[in-house]
């Protein structure tokens, strides 16, 4: 009984399983890309029709006069403006 050769049975370990898990995803993934694949057309679907542009016509902006400013207001802009000069130099100092 001493020269019977020894067998010896294969483990399953993680590797087997990991192998066995993408099996099942390659399935799966495959009968999704089928079941997908089904829902398009048999027939290549025409193409649009290539239509001219349409004319584009070119005008001129309508012409607004400028707005017209109140004297007051510009006095009261000549004051901001001097206060702000007057700011700047106390900054410079």
């Amino acid at each position: 009984m001493a020269n019977e050769p020894t067998t010896y049975r294969a483990a399953n370990d993680a590797y087997t399983g990991m192998l066995a898990i993408s099996l099942i995803a390659l399935a799966v993934g495959s009968t999704l890309l089928y079941l997908d694949y089904q829902q398009y057309p048999e027939a290549n679907p025409k193409p649009p029709e290539k239509k001219a542009p349409a004319a584009i016509k070119l005008e001129a902006p309508p012409v607004v006069a400028p707005p017209v400013q109140d004297p007051e207001m510009k006095k009261d802009d000549e004051k901001k403006d001097e206060k702000t000069d007057e700011k700047k130099d106390e900054k410079k100092e």
